[in-house]
């Protein structure tokens, strides 16, 4: 890459451990279940050119107490050209109505998103995410909580929730057993996905579908291969097209895709064909709008959306064996949903939904509408939706949502859902990614069926990071049982930067190795990403150097350090460094070194007479340093000098031409920091 950025290590790697155990709650006592491990392992060779390897491995309590194997692949990113190359278990990338498992084979894509995230390419939103372990879950709808769920390993699509139908912006919070936080954020509407004139991405993708059973043991589809790919380019500032297709023994899908930039807003269009052996052929056809205006007089981010889909009775996803068998109910689907900025900061949206049947049952209809406004640290959201559902019949349901800002990182929610009558509290204290952060959330729910509360506590250590929850759940009613669990987590990381091994609180699989010169006698080194933190993120210590966070991937980023009680006139070198992170890369940084010495003094004439204004010249006498670029430096008028980046050893300073003036000076091994030499007589010598 260009630019003045750190190069980091050609060989790294990282492992981090992540412990849990939960503990059920009996009349009886407490019953302990076995501890779970996560395991996951980053390696690169090569820096940012090379290849980096990714691997995980659980022990399930659960489920045994087997050690079991994850996903594992190769990767190698071209990033000048925004290529990936995968090798081993990696996700099929997307376009139109293509499915997106975990296959186990090969696979190229070009994706601006990931590896030039900073350049703009317009790119679009996401239909589906993965769940890769049991995980609890809660689903905000623009900036709401709405929902929070259990769910299962798998692959999910937001049709999958009919209560999100209609809205915009819908965020998904997970936290599996491994206390892991993830986030996943999507558009509800077919994204335009439109790419400036001349770029283009890509996917190619061919393998055997990975499939997992109940333990989480991994296999492959069978031995049967599945082979996907799609290309679209940017043909103008306007428009966009693309072909997309992808088959496997049991059928196929070929598609064609376009967006259009109008005057009026942006245009969508998908186009598929289908055939799969119990089915026979099918189509489906998607024709989408999008309008963004951000500021139309007193209204503020205007937004329209609309989509009708028109699909088959035997059009078919690709897919395992079996899924010809399996019809469409709809053959005909319409969305709409226009939100907008009011004056006085009030949101509002409207959306709905009408789905057309195939059986003889009634068609389903959803219309809601939204209202959020801010009022000083208060935030309320009011939604209303009424629903008619085959086999739930009508539904009318209110929400409604008060979260109050305490502090900058702290929060309490309430919210009321007219559905079982649902009543919801909760506080939150959001923990900074610095040493010595905690984090608690606290939560109370009261349905028409049962009562449950929850609590939780997080904290950052600088070598580990701890949790800890519990949960209790009361039903309701004569027959009513209460049941209760409590869960921690302990979670660390080795890293290896090709020299150094370094543990600390876990950071990701791209890292700094931070480590202090054997001259600043284990003073304490405090290590920032980024600008602005009240606390260091990682610090040296009894256990070694720094293990720091580095940010985003392939986007510029700073790292800044600092030394606790630095020696008076003690150059540490170099404190700020800018990097450009890639997959599983790792830094080596050592502060200070032995050229960290500042010499000052006041050089004198035979005399006493101050040398002023001379041009001096300071060089090694000692033969380890015999090939090292003398050092210049300058004396003012009172004759005081000034000489940085001297190490121990002995040295002969020369000022002037001609009949110069010659002085010796050591530099004792034992002193750190500043040397002051005090006044020092110059003799006259002649030149060098």
């Amino acid at each position: 890459m260009a630019g003045d950025y750190l190069e980091p290590s050609q060989l790294s790697a990282s492992l981090t451990l992540i412990g849990s155990q939960n503990f059920d709650w009996q009349a009886q006592g407490s019953a302990a279940r076995p501890v779970g491990v996560l395991g996951q392992f980053a390696a690169n060779v090569g820096g940012l050119s090379g290849v980096s390897l990714f691997a995980e491995f659980v022990r399930d309590g659960e489920a045994g107490g087997g050690i079991r194997r994850g996903n594992a692949v190769l990767v190698h990113d071209d990033v000048d050209r925004a290529v990936r190359f995968s090798l081993g278990d990696t996700p099929v990338a997307n376009a139109g109505f293509q499915t997106s498992p975990i296959i186990g084979g090969l696979s190229v894509a070009r994706s601006y998103a990931d590896l030039q995230p900073f350049r703009n390419i317009r790119p679009g939103g996401q239909f589906r995410f993965q769940i890769d372990r049991p995980t609890l879950v809660d689903i905000r709808v623009n900036g709401a909580s709405i929902r929070q769920m259990r769910l299962e390993p798998g692959q999910y699509d937001i049709g999958d929730f009919p209560f999100l139908t209609g809205q915009n912006e819908v965020e998904i919070y997970a936290f599996d057993d491994f206390n892991q936080r993830l986030v996943t954020r999507f558009s509800q509407f077919f994204s335009a996905n439109l790419l400036r004139p001349g770029l283009s991405e890509f996917a190619f993708s061919i393998g055997l579908p990975q499939e997992r059973d109940r333990r989480g043991t991994i296999q492959y589809g069978d031995g049967q291969p599945l082979a996907s790919g799609f290309f679209r380019r940017g043909l103008s500032e306007s428009l966009t097209l693309g072909i997309n297709a992808q088959a496997n023994r049991f059928g196929w899908l070929t598609g064609v895709e376009g967006g259009w930039a109008s005057p009026i807003g942006s245009f969508i269009a998908n186009v598929a064909l289908s055939s799969n052996q119990d089915a026979g052929r099918g189509a489906q056809a998607l024709l989408a709008y999008d309008l963004n205006v951000l500021n139309l007089g007193a209204i503020r981010n205007l937004r329209a959306n609309a989509e009708v889909r028109l699909i088959s009775s035997d059009f078919r996803l690709v897919g395992p064996a079996g899924l010809g068998r399996i019809a469409n109910i709809y053959s005909r689907e319409a969305r709409a949903a226009l939100s907008a900025l009011l004056p006085g900061g009030v949101f509002v949206g409207l959306n709905g939904a009408y789905l057309v049947r195939r059986d003889r049952r009634a068609d389903e209809f959803r219309v809601g509408a939204t209202a959020s406004a801010v009022m000083g640290r208060m935030n309320i959201t009011a939604a209303l939706e009424t629903s008619r559902v085959s086999g739930l019949g009508r539904d009318t349901r209110f929400v409604i949502t008060l979260l109050r800002t305490l502090t900058d990182r702290s929060t309490v929610r309430a919210t009321f859902d007219t559905q079982q009558n649902a009543a919801q509290l909760q506080y939150t204290r959001f923990e900074a990614p610095e040493v010595g952060e905690y984090g608690l959330d606290v939560q109370l729910e009261r349905t028409d069926r049962r009562w449950s509360g929850s609590g939780g506590a997080r904290f950052n250590a600088n070598r580990f990071q701890a949790a800890g929850r519990h949960d209790i759940i009361r039903t309701t009613g004569q027959a009513g049982t209460t049941l209760q669990r409590s869960t921690y987590t302990v979670a660390t990381q080795l890293a290896f930067d090709g020299r150094r091994v370094a543990i600390g609180r876990p950071v990701g699989p791209s890292f700094a190795i931070i480590g202090g010169h054997p001259s600043l006698e284990d003073r304490t080194i405090k290590v920032g990403q980024g600008f602005g933190r009240r606390k260091a993120q990682a610090q040296s210590g009894l256990f070694g150097p720094a293990l720091a966070p580095v940010g985003a991937l392939y986007s510029p980023q700073i790292l800044n350090i600092d030394v606790d009680d630095l020696p008076l006139g003690y150059d540490p070198g170099k404190v700020r460094y800018d990097l450009f992170p890639g997959a599983a890369t790792g830094y080596s940084i050592t502060v200070g070194s032995a050229s960290s010495r500042i010499v000052i003094g006041r050089l004198l004439d035979a005399g006493g007479a101050p040398i002023g204004l001379q041009v001096g010249r300071l060089t090694s006498l000692d033969a380890r340093d015999a090939k090292a670029e003398p050092v210049t430096f300058f004396t003012d008028r009172a004759g005081r000098f000034t000489i940085e980046g001297v190490r121990p050893g002995r040295y002969e300073a020369v000022l002037g031409t001609g009949n110069a003036y010659r002085i010796q000076i050591e530099v004792d091994a034992d002193g750190i920091g500043l040397v002051d030499l005090g006044a020092v007589v110059a003799n006259r010598g002649g030149a060098k």
